[in-house]
């Protein structure tokens, strides 16, 4: 089996999520136990590696299914083992099957868990909180992912975000008559941190193009602005679904234009 490449742009993404991992087992209020961590890393690598050597006839160590495992991990919530199978196992063969131009549509942590969310919502949310970790602490890991979103060149895409959503808690705060640091303080929680850094920034599901990643991000922030005003729980997550699908469908203004040859 080829190991992993240390220059593997991936491996950044690696050590923010291992990180954020480490961080949110110090919390206390982040209620995990090993079996569920095992079902979620386990079947991701198995489901990612087995599809890898059936469909591209190649042994590369399954470096992705790892990522998503621990992205999915951190945010799924439930008191049972399944969900965390379940949903590793969705997000992996969604990478695989579900494709356009050559490229997966939906970030796969997003899918598996808005699939599980919605289909199982007696044994499935997600967490949206800081899981009672130190704000200085969460500061550390928002410098990591900015220095992730950075090595993957999405960093205006979650800049772009971050100051949209910052923009849309002041206006949510003028309309509804609220007082604006409830509406702020998700931006310090561990959701926020890994939508803004991680799973918006997935290469593969986002633009490459410095415009198209403002548009990007103002869409998402814009809609998920909306989303909290209607008070729908989940609404980050699927903002994040409908980009990737709407970047799916016109991925081809992604792509460099070809010179004209002139004669």
């Amino acid at each position: 089996m080829k190991l992993i490449n240390l220059k593997d742009p991936r491996i950044p993404i690696l050590i923010f999520l291992l990180s954020f991992v480490a961080y949110a087992l110090q919390s206390p209020g982040f209620v995990r136990t090993p079996w569920q961590f095992a079902g979620s890393l386990l079947t991701s690598l198995a489901v990612d590696y087995a599809l890898i050597r059936i469909y591209k006839k190649t042994n590369f160590f399954p470096l992705s299914g790892l990522i998503s495992s621990l992205g999915f991990f951190l945010l799924l919530d439930s008191p049972y083992v399944w969900p965390y199978i379940v949903g590793a196992a969705l997000m992996n063969l969604s990478k695989h099957f579900l494709t356009a131009y050559g490229r997966h549509i939906f970030n796969p942590n997003n899918f598996g868990l808005v699939v599980m969310v919605f289909c199982f919502p007696l044994a499935a949310t997600t967490t949206a909180g800081r899981w009672g970790g130190g704000t200085e602490l969460a500061f550390i890991l928002i410098a990591l992912g900015f220095f992730a979103a950075y090595r993957a060149q999405r960093w205006i895409l979650s800049v772009t975000y971050i100051s949209v959503f910052f923009l849309g808690a002041v206006l949510r705060a003028q309309i509804l008559k609220l007082s604006l640091a409830p509406l702020l303080a998700p931006m310090t929680g561990a959701a926020f941190i890994l939508i803004a850094f991680y799973m918006m920034t997935d290469p593969a599901t986002s633009p490459k193009s410095k415009r198209l990643q403002v548009l990007q991000g103002i869409f998402i922030a814009t809609l998920d602005t909306y989303l909290r005003m209607q008070q729908f729980k989940y609404a980050p997550f699927v903002t994040v679904f409908i980009a990737c699908a709407l970047y799916s469908s016109l991925r081809f203004l992604d792509q460099p234009r070809k010179k004209l040859v002139t004669s």
